[in-house]
């Protein structure tokens, strides 16, 4: 635009500051090209899909554990710890093979 014109680009930025209703007004105008807008409109929904996926598997998760803590009291047992996963290779204790089945 300035090239257009035959003015600088400072000039141009003075006469938006000085006569921009957006500045009155205290508002920040931020220009972008349409394809940033695509592409923050696209993350956007992205990330709103990815809230509800995690909040359904933050529900299943606080289900199962109810249903785990209902068969604890029903059976008299303790699920978590009797199922619990073991250490990995190189972390914690060992468990050591006594040969007999």
């Amino acid at each position: 635009m300035s090239r257009e014109y035959s003015v600088t680009k400072t000039a141009i930025y003075k006469w938006i500051y000085k006569y921009s209703a957006m500045r009155k007004k205290g508002l920040k105008q931020v220009v972008e090209a349409k394809s940033d807008t695509v592409k923050i409109n696209r993350l956007k929904a992205q990330v709103k899909e990815m809230e509800g996926m995690v909040g359904q598997k933050q529900i299943m998760i606080e289900f199962l554990e109810k249903m785990i803590e209902l068969a604890e009291q029903d059976y008299g047992i303790e699920i978590k710890k009797k199922f619990s996963s073991d250490a990995s290779n190189g972390s914690g204790a060992t468990v050591k093979n006594t040969g007999s089945k």
